[in-house]
């Protein structure tokens, strides 16, 4: 799977480069990927393109794969259908 968000947020051979953080709608669009693509691995993907972007000292990136991994939480947290709901 190729969810490379911090490679749109940093350029190592130009640290003065603005950051472009993602939109609330690519944040979720990853999320959403992510969870089908990984399934029951996605906590662990997870902490890996976290621990990835840590051992690169790259902040933007952490950052990012922290607010997917919030989103993924709380997709996984949803009612599954309408009757869990009522």
């Amino acid at each position: 799977m190729a969810l490379e968000c911090g490679a749109v947020l940093s350029d190592h051979d130009n640290p003065m480069q603005k950051v472009s953080i993602p939109s609330e709608w690519e944040l979720w669009a990853v999320a959403c990927r992510a969870l089908e693509e990984e399934g029951e691995n996605v906590a662990g993907f997870l902490a890996e393109r976290v621990a990835h972007f840590a051992d690169e000292d790259d902040q933007a990136g952490v950052t990012v794969w922290l607010a997917i991994a919030g989103r993924v939480r709380r997709l996984l947290e949803r009612p599954r259908s309408f009757s869990e709901i009522h």
